[in-house]
């Protein structure tokens, strides 16, 4: 039983990098300014290597461990799930690019590697063919899920609308381009 070769690769170097992330930044060997991504500091500087730092950077504290549980286990349904793998390298290009546009755009005050987690959760909740699960004995479609923690976490934290909506909506633009774009046009990545 070796769990760690269970893991599919992708998800497996993510897992990692994003623990060696934490140990040094827990070992003071980087601090949070130097792996936070911010638009100035990438193209106007030259800190290219940001945008990988922000890859990897969804904090473990305690009370956040579930935000790199969620992103993992998303990343592993979406690695299970697609059988071409560079398909698969597509997939995970075009939500990374598009991430890294809309947290330009809206200014999220998440790490790339936080809004990438939260928009494949929402990806694989909503390709899950409307799977129910029941909550206190009422069925409640999975796709909701991500979409009323985001809700929650708008009325709760000083987000903006367009905070908010970049967490939804580079997830909802791979599904539309993987199914809808699919089905209709033959497109198929």
């Amino acid at each position: 039983m070796d769990l760690i070769r269970d893991i599919p690769i992708i998800t497996r170097c993510w897992g990692i990098g994003i623990l060696m992330l934490n140990l040094a930044l827990w070992c003071n060997f980087l601090t949070v300014y130097d792996v936070a991504y911010s638009w100035d500091a990438v193209y106007y500087r030259k800190q290219y290597l940001r945008l990988i730092y922000g890859l990897f950077y969804i904090k473990l504290s305690p009370d956040l461990i579930g935000n790199a549980v969620v992103a993992l286990s998303s990343l592993q349904l979406i690695e299970q799930t697609t059988t071409d793998k560079r398909k698969l390298a597509l997939k995970i290009l075009c939500l990374y690019l598009s991430v890294v546009f809309f947290i330009v755009y809206s200014d999220l005050p998440l790490s790339i590697g936080q809004a990438l987690g939260i928009n494949m959760w929402y990806y694989v909740s909503k390709k899950s063919n409307n799977a129910a699960l029941f909550v206190f004995n009422v069925a409640v479609n999975v796709v909701w899920i991500p979409i009323s923690s985001i809700a929650l976490i708008y009325l709760l934290t000083p987000l903006e609308l367009r905070q908010a909506l970049a967490l939804i909506i580079p997830g909802h633009l791979l599904y539309f381009i993987d199914e809808a774009m699919s089905k209709t046009y033959g497109l198929n990545i």
